[in-house]
């Protein structure tokens, strides 16, 4: 089964909705770039309702080893950018 790479929108919007929790049903191996570790933690820290994913143990935070060329990357929030980085570079 393929790894579940998820940004932060998604974590949020599962989080709000109390369904976060089906992330490690649809794989065995849910991943999520430290970047968007650091924007949850951010949106904590200012009051937003994000999840706090320090002890979710089947969530793995990784850095993404490569940093591929994103067209239109500018438009990205750095989440999102670090997601896509992973789904490209395929390997942390």
């Amino acid at each position: 089964m393929a790894e579940l790479i998820c940004d932060t929108s998604a974590l949020i919007a599962l989080h709000q909705v109390g369904l976060l929790h089906i992330l490690p049903a649809l794989s065995p191996t849910v991943v999520m770039p430290a970047a968007v570790a650091q924007e949850l933690a951010t949106g904590r820290s200012e009051g937003h309702d994000a999840p706090d994913v320090a002890g979710l143990n089947w969530l793995s935070i990784r850095t993404p080893a490569a940093r591929p060329a994103l067209p239109d990357a500018k438009l990205l929030g750095v989440g999102e950018y670090s997601t896509c980085r992973r789904v490209f570079a395929r390997r942390f």
